[in-house]
């Protein structure tokens, strides 16, 4: 590559914005062995689905501040106290024989440990017991005992709110225990169950639920759930199944609804099967059966969420979200292949309810499922990396702040911290003879960042080419930028002279530990011509605007669409025209998970209409990322898509720098995409603030509005003028852009109407030497004046230029590099960081000094 393409790939980029998205990376992890402490979980090694094993986690815990949590080592007979924020081994605390579930006393001064005792016993009750551990000193203080018991691995102990009494289930003997926590002593027995394992109580205290597992085929006897009363542990009612093929096991679980009224318990009916099973909604007061709910392969866990507003229901198959009130389905989640579920996966929630984790025992992975749009929003690959050894993934917890999930690997002996990180997406990534594209990665902070790139394959898959490496793993530094080609980035093979639209083609994901990472790219021809940048994606969105259609015998409109979730969408594409009449309309397409689907106008739309002014709608189930790319066979503009959930919704937006007349032009285009009218208010204005007009007038719902700048305020189309724009709106909501081009669309870019000013404002990117030039606009939108700092940073973030100047109320500067910075020189890669004392808007531009592109920069 000669070195004039190559400057040109490495300065052809465009910044992102400072949102992010959950996602998750294993920050640390709690192992035993670093402590020369040989623990396990399993009890004998068995590999899943051996002989019938079923390797059944134990669970974790933490106290109410988040600084200590707790995990039964089954198979060594110790409690682990441990810190989640450093993984680091606070205890090992010795207890009784095979602990498995942990549970606080309410006032969390005591965590009971319920030991289940040898898989084989010589003698009835050897080694069952309940250790109280003392949370203050970490050490048992005593052990509860009863004679002739036989616990079960579903077992699970509950208390009553006050931690007076605790139920459990005794399942060898086929009885349920009533003891009094504070000294340990029984208080009854309820007998003549059938091997009993998990029990609920419900929200008042008052009724004790009990899953019965053994139900007797040859006799002809049904599964059964026992209501008792919590007092006396006499029977209520009685739950019969309503035939022989339902099946409980110890995995299956009873929960209340938050009335009582009503019980809901799992059914493995098809057990090991692929055919889906039932989960059973039971009247509390009558034991009658209400209704069945299909609920995936093999059915175990319910769940609610920490608002009380929804039941998980995990399968074999999927994990079913219903409403905790209407008992409705809301919507069913399958993990993707070749991810799979089993009877003890874990799950756990966000303090807020709004997010899943869920562990993928098949394939080493934490699945992150958002409960408001049922997307799989991230996939964090837990155990050993890389990963050469099954580790089986299985309890899951959360600290009480929701800043930390931690996973128990069940195989390897080890418990992954996983930390939120933060996500951004770029919709398109393209490598052949005519196209290229080049991005950078920026750190504007003062802390080192750790930066995962991958090169998603339009298929879904990380792209994989002959020596290439993806992903790609750096560090970057405070200030520091790295800007490559894609196939620098990636190490993919140069395409044939001949290849035109067969090299790879995909989008791109960025992944980090710190926010404000930002990711900068580009399309363009090799040449340098019709090229422009475009802004990546931090948060999907469920519902995408675009200010732009452009479809003629000169124009092409392309539309780039990424669903970066894990699961299949499905969106719906409408095209409306500048009076409102939906002109086309591609309804129910399904886009898969991590896929990305490139089309123009016209294949959306057959035969569109010619020379069309308009908008652009798409809608989602889950979120998705795109972007419209317009322009001639000579020039293009890259639009991010816009959305109307922004909050808050601003008034007024503004266009911080216009270039009009000697050639240059520069259009705004208008859409009103709500049932309502908008009055709209254009102002223009002159560098130093003052007016240049103003045009009052009404937007129709669904209207366009066009107009180039120098018509709209009757400047001169000979004289050179430059200022900026504000748009106000009597709604806001309002969604439109600016565009710059040159005669005859030598050049073209499109630059989104701003609505957020910043005091902290950082452009990835400077290219200022004899080829290419950077230009920075800054509009002081306030009534005061605001005193701005601009410092220009070199690649490794050393300080290569700065000035300290003061902006009028209503006052814009726009210039270049050289000119806000006498004496700054030639350089190629860095950014620019601007402070201020007031908010600003921004847009950085930059161009070959021929004009044969420009591009715009746009802080998000």
């Amino acid at each position: 590559m000669s070195g004039k393409k190559r400057l040109l790939l490495s300065m052809l980029v465009l910044c992102l914005g400072w949102k992010s998205v959950l996602a998750g990376r294993v920050a640390a992890t709690v192992d035993p062995q670093r402590e020369s402490l040989d623990l396990r979980f399993d009890v004998n090694q068995t590999s899943t689905g051996t002989g019938g094993d079923v390797d059944v986690s134990p669970n974790m815990v933490y106290t109410p501040d988040g600084q200590i949590g707790f995990v039964a080592f089954t198979g060594s007979d110790v409690v682990l106290a441990f810190r989640p924020d450093t993984a680091q081994i606070v205890r090992a605390i010795a207890v009784g024989s095979h602990p498995v579930f942990l549970v606080f006393t309410p006032d969390f001064r005591s965590l009971l440990v319920v030991n289940v005792g040898s898989l084989v016993h010589e003698k009835e009750g050897e080694g069952d017991g309940i250790s109280v551990i003392d949370v203050g000193s970490l050490s048992v203080v005593r052990t509860i005992s009863f004679e002739k018991v036989d616990f079960g691995f579903g077992s699970n102990l509950v208390l009553t709110r006050d931690g007076q009494f605790g139920f459990l289930s005794s399942t060898g003997t086929h009885e349920v225990v009533k003891f009094r926590v504070s000294d340990g002593s029984e208080v009854g027995r309820a007998r003549n169950l059938f091997r009993p394992a998990y029990t609920a109580l419900s929200p008042d205290d008052g009724t004790l639920a009990v899953v019965n597992t053994l139900g007797n085929f040859t006799e002809r006897t049904a599964e059964t759930v026992v209501f008792l009363s919590s007092a006396d542990l006499k029977v209520q009612t009685t739950f019969v199944a309503p035939d022989l093929s339902a099946n409980f096991v110890f995995t299956n679980q009873v929960v209340f609804t938050s009335d009582g009224s009503k019980a809901l318990v799992t059914n493995v009916a098809q057990l090991g099967g692929f055919d889906e099973d039932d989960l059973f909604v039971i009247n509390v007061s009558d034991g009658k059966l209400v209704k069945k709910i299909p609920a995936g392969a093999d059915p175990s866990r319910i769940l609610l969420t920490p608002d009380g507003k929804k039941f998980i229901v995990v399968s074999r198959s999927s994990l079913t979200v219903l409403n905790a009130e209407s008992l409705e389905g809301i919507f069913s989640v399958a993990p993707p292949f070749p991810s799979s579920f089993q009877s003890t996966t874990g799950v756990a929630f966000s303090p807020d309810s709004s997010l899943a984790y869920v562990s993928s025992p098949s394939d080493d992975s934490l699945f992150t499922i958002d409960l408001t749009t049922s997307a799989i929003t991230t996939q964090t690959r837990v155990g050993d990396d890389p990963d050469e050894a099954f580790d089986e993934p299985l309890d899951v917890a959360v600290t009480p702040d929701g800043t930390r999930v931690t996973v128990l690997n069940f195989r390897s002996n080890k418990i992954d911290v996983v930390v939120e990180s933060f996500a951004r997406h770029a919709p398109l990534a393209v490598l052949n003879a005519e196209t290229f594209s080049g991005f950078a990665v920026s750190n504007p902070g003062e802390q080192a960042a750790e930066v995962t790139l991958t090169f998603v394959a339009d298929v879904g898959a990380p792209f994989v080419g002959t020596d290439a490496v993806n992903p790609v793993k750096l560090t970057l530094g405070p200030g520091e930028q790295v800007s490559r080609s894609l196939n620098e980035w990636f190490n993919l093979q140069e395409p044939a002279e001949t290849q035109e639209d067969g090299g790879p083609s995909g989008w791109i994901f960025l992944d980090s530990d710190r926010p404000g990472i930002q990711l900068l790219f580009v399309k363009g021809d090799r040449l340098g011509n019709g090229l422009d940048a475009l802004q990546s994606v931090g948060t999907p969105l469920r519902e995408i605007f675009f200010s732009k259609i452009a479809h003629s015998e000169q124009f092409f409109t392309e539309l780039d669409i990424v669903n970066p979730n894990f699961n299949t969408d499905q969106f719906d594409l409408e095209a409306f025209n500048a009076f409102g009449d939906r002109i086309g309309a591609s309804m129910g397409n399904t886009i898969s998970g991590r896929t990305r689907i490139k089309r123009r106008l016209d294949q959306f739309f057959p035969d569109p209409q010619e020379n069309l002014r308009g908008w652009i709608r798409i809608r989602s189930n889950m979120g998705l990322v795109a972007a419209l790319v317009y322009g001639t066979a000579d020039s293009l503009a890259v639009l991010p898509g816009r959305s109307l959930n922004e909050s808050p919704n601003p008034l007024k937006l503004y266009s911080p720098h216009f270039v009009t007349g000697n050639g240059f032009r520069a259009r705004l285009s208008l859409s009103n995409p709500l049932e309502e009218p908008f009055f709209i208010l254009i102002r223009g204005f002159a560098p130093a603030g003052t007016s240049l007009g103003e045009v009052p007038f009404t937007l129709e719902p669904g209207h366009s509005f066009e107009a180039e700048v120098g018509e709209l305020f009757g400047l001169d189309a000979v004289q050179l003028r430059t200022g900026w724009i504000e748009v106000e709106s009597s709604h806001g909501s309002v969604i439109g852009h600016l565009e710059f081009s040159g005669p005859e669309f030598t050049f073209l870019t499109a630059v989104p109407l701003e609505g957020t000013s910043r005091t902290r404002i950082a452009f990835p990117q400077v290219a200022q030497n004899d080829d290419f030039s950077t230009g920075i606009a800054l509009l002081n939108s306030n009534d005061q004046a605001a005193t701005v700092t601009l410092r220009i940073l070199d690649t490794a973030g050393a300080l290569t230029g700065e000035r300290i100047f003061t902006l009028a109320p209503r006052e814009q500067q726009a210039r270049l590099l050289t000119e806000f910075v006498p004496g700054f020189g030639s350089q190629t890669g860095g950014q620019v960081q601007i402070r201020s004392s007031l908010p600003l808007v921004a847009l950085e531009i930059f161009f070959s000094n021929e004009l044969r592109f420009l591009a715009s920069v746009l802080p998000e």
